[in-house]
């Protein structure tokens, strides 16, 4: 689910132009956005955000801060079934896309830059630690940076207390993958990117495995 205004997440799954219609928009104008989900060649499924004019965004985010549970409740509304996973992207934090995604979430990825502003922002995240999951994400990492190596550390020591770190590196396969239009994996399956972004997997659907109900 692309919950960003930006409304580019279908870009990198292969749709072009971004999409005209997704959940927002259609919210906005009072139309059913049952149909607007995607599916791209590898069968990746995508509720689009939607394209807002300036106007339709000021009035969707008012509506978003009046009802807290906004997206919780369009969520409810879709059969996900026992076994599927719903991925939400939303709009950095502070922001109220920020809100309702951390609102809706059963397990929190929360991903942060390489920089001293991010790991700032990130100690000051106005958010409840409720005993959900959630796990630090270091975004494209460069370990030949001497500066990243000291936040790393710094990162480590005051943010993974609660949780685990991951890092991803830098690496150009990925955006080579995007520009060929293919999936990392399939395109470098043996980059660092691709490493780093399957350990993650690994532990999203360990926590999945282990909630998802017995059959």
């Amino acid at each position: 689910m692309d919950f960003d205004p930006q409304n580019l997440l279908g870009v990198y799954l292969g749709a072009a132009p971004p999409p005209e219609h997704g959940l927002a928009s259609c919210a906005v104008r009072g139309t059913s956005w049952s149909e607007t989900a995607l599916i791209s060649e590898q069968q990746v499924r995508l509720l689009p955000h939607g394209k807002l004019s300036s106007a339709e965004r000021h009035r969707f985010e008012q509506e978003l801060a009046q009802q807290p549970q906004w997206l919780q409740q369009r969520l409810a509304q879709i059969d996900l079934g026992d076994t599927a996973v719903c991925l939400i992207d939303a709009a950095r934090a502070p922001s109220v896309y920020a809100e309702q995604a951390l609102a809706a979430a059963d397990c929190v990825l929360l991903v942060l830059g390489s920089d001293l502003p991010s790991f700032i922002a990130a100690r000051e995240l106005p958010w409840s630690r409720d005993g959900r999951p959630f796990a630090w994400v270091l975004n494209r990492a460069d370990p030949r940076r001497r500066l990243e190596q000291d936040l790393r550390v710094l990162m480590r020591a005051s943010l993974s207390e609660d949780a685990p770190l991951f890092v991803v590196h830098r690496d150009e396969s990925v955006a080579e993958a995007q520009a060929a239009d293919q999936p990392l994996a399939e395109y470098a399956p043996h980059c660092q990117a691709t490493f780093d972004l399957q350990a993650l997997g690994t532990w999203l659907l360990g926590l999945h495995h282990a909630t998802a109900p017995a059959a």
